[in-house]
């Protein structure tokens, strides 16, 4: 544990960095909403981040879109920062058309980054030491006169003190500590030091920080808060983080800048993810650097992060991932005497509360500990029915559910329909369906190279019975149409429901059986309200139904149960 007088800044790089990530698609509106719900966080709970790197202004027409936005609504309780790199090799400062796209920006930080290892002034930049170092000091003192605040990012930091040494290729230890002398003569009020290509083990080498700090604050007289900004190539970035974070507290550094990006987004494998930094950083380091209320949203900012990015989520993903909910039945027997039998800490506190993941390896417990989330304990025995039998009834529906390619992980809006079935069945009264799919035919056309579906749904509410066809882009998506359709003019809450999620896998059947679809489909609503659901089948048409079903039935009786009406008799 850090002593109390020990603080950090946390940097988002995610806008810009982790734009770079395979897959992800940021429009203007995304970032400039990421952003935005970060800065209203920060003036309601307390700040998750300090700093928003916002992208290169200087390097594509969306990055300059974005912070022509945001100079239209500036961000108020959040530092946006512009990032770009020194000017280049022969050009004066106030030439570069790069800089003058950072002071375009208008914002109080910028960040530049420049070379720290000698090899790649030589190789990549193609310059002399010496002039490298130039470029560093000329583009700072020209921001510095401008009027802006600037951070310096010591691009390979770590190589240039030590090399490679996977590859043989050497550092220069004197001439990576200049590059820092060089930005802090020049200005800069931050020293970012950057592990760029993701391939060290940082403890391996605690002279770096200690030779460091002292070349820095002994020999020097230079007292200038320095960061830490580490990739993931080798499965590390988060480790070495965190490293650095304890040994420069250490070493009684008062103040160091971590950065870092949402879900690890971050070119080629990604870079160190904030959502498993801040937590470690409040849990391990004993930091408290924000507001509990802050942290309550770690785990939604985590989400929206990929709603934005059009990614889906990783539910094996470390503090906000799905994955951490409790499946065998040892372990849930054990939790609900003492969670900290197998739960290192209270995600609870993260917005990602451990929950029970009900499975064929799943006991009593477990369905006990679900059914009580539900609500449907005091339901069973307002019926009179024995618990036990209760519990034992679903245990065994879901096993062979599960035996038939079903799994209700992360799929609770299914599982509570399930439970709430069966649950009628054993009070011996019938489970009244809001809606029943009557018939559904599927066509898939393709013409000219170009393919849509038709599909006709013949529906029950009530009892009246109602059809329609209508087009799709494939016979799921024409599915789904025609169930909106028809449910839209009689649940008008159907309008406030969208579809965020579909995916599909195929189930590994048994040796001479036919694959099984199992598809997961994800809900949201204009309150905010999420839920998953899932349906499984030999046929992908037949799974989505029961998924889509589920989806619509759920989010009428729980957000709107007003609106459904009494059963004709």
């Amino acid at each position: 544990m850090v002593g109390e007088e020990f603080q950090i800044e946390i940097y988002d790089c995610t806008l810009r960095d982790g734009a770079q990530a395979e897959g992800v698609d940021f429009s203007v509106d995304s970032k400039a909403h990421i952003a935005g719900k970060l800065d209203n966080i920060a003036r309601d709970f307390g700040s998750l981040v300090h700093f928003i790197e916002g992208g290169y202004p200087g390097s594509n027409p969306k990055d300059i879109g974005f912070f022509q936005r945001l100079k239209e609504r500036p961000l108020k309780y959040t530092q946006l920062v512009p990032f770009g790199s020194t000017r280049y090799k022969s050009k004066t400062a106030k030439d570069d058309i790069g800089l003058k796209a950072l002071l375009e920006a208008k914002t109080e930080f910028v960040t530049i980054f420049g070379k720290s290892w000698d090899f790649h002034v030589t190789r990549a930049l193609q310059t002399e030491l010496p002039n490298n170092l130039d470029m560093i000091r000329d583009s700072i003192s020209y921001l510095k006169k401008e009027g802006r605040r600037v951070f310096f990012d010591a691009e390979h930091f770590f190589n240039g003190y030590i090399g490679n040494p996977s590859r043989g290729i050497e550092g220069n230890k004197q001439y990576a500590l200049d590059t820092l002398v060089a930005a802090s003569e020049a200005g800069a009020e931050r020293l970012i030091l950057c592990e760029t290509n993701g391939g060290l083990l940082l403890f391996n080498h605690p002279e770096i920080l200690q030779e460091t700090v002292e070349f820095l604050r002994v020999k020097k007289g230079i007292d200038i808060p320095l960061g830490i900004h580490t990739h993931n190539d080798n499965g590390n970035a988060v480790a070495n983080t965190l490293y650095v974070v304890n040994e420069l507290a250490k070493l009684k550094e008062k103040l160091v800048q971590v950065q870092g990006c949402w879900n690890g987004f971050g070119e080629r494998a990604g870079n160190a993810d904030l959502c498993q930094i801040i937590p470690c950083l409040v849990e391990n380091l004993g930091i408290k650097y924000t507001k509990e209320g802050a942290l309550a949203l770690l785990t939604e900012v985590s989400r929206y992060v990929y709603d934005m990015a059009g990614i889906v989520p990783q539910e094996k993903q470390p503090i906000v991932g799905t994955a951490l909910s409790h499946k065998g039945g040892i372990h849930i027997s054990a939790i609900k005497r003492d969670p900290g039998t197998y739960e290192w800490a209270d995600l609870g506190k993260y917005g990602n509360p451990q929950g029970i993941v009900i499975s064929d390896q799943a006991g009593k417990s477990a369905i006990y500990q679900k059914v009580k989330e539900f609500g449907l304990f005091k339901e069973a025995e307002g019926l009179g029915i024995d618990k036990e039998k209760y519990g034992a009834d679903v245990l065994d529906h879901i096993k062979q559910m599960e035996h038939e390619g079903y799994s209700f992980r992360g799929a609770n809006a299914s599982l509570e329909l399930l439970m709430r079935k069966r649950l009628a069945r054993l009070s011996k009264q019938r489970y009244e369906p809001i809606f029943v799919v009557d018939e559904v035919r599927s066509i898939v056309n393709i013409r000219g190279g170009r393919a849509d579906a038709d599909t006709t749904l013949t529906m029950t509410v009530g009892k009246e019975q109602m059809y329609n066809t209508k087009k799709g882009v494939g016979p799921v998506d024409a599915l789904d149409k025609s169930l909106r359709a028809m449910l839209e003019p009689v649940f008008p809450y159907i309008a406030e429901i969208r579809l965020v999620h579909f995916k599909s896998n195929e189930v590994s059947p048994k040796e001479g059986a036919e694959s099984i679809i199992r598809v997961y489909v994800t809900t949201k609503d204009n309150q905010g309200h999420e839920w998953a659901t899932v349906g499984a089948s030999r046929n992908i048409i037949e799974a989505s139904l029961i998924a889509l079903r589920d989806t619509y039935e759920y989010g009428i009786r729980m957000y709107a149960p007003d609106q459904i009406k009494p059963q004709k008799k």
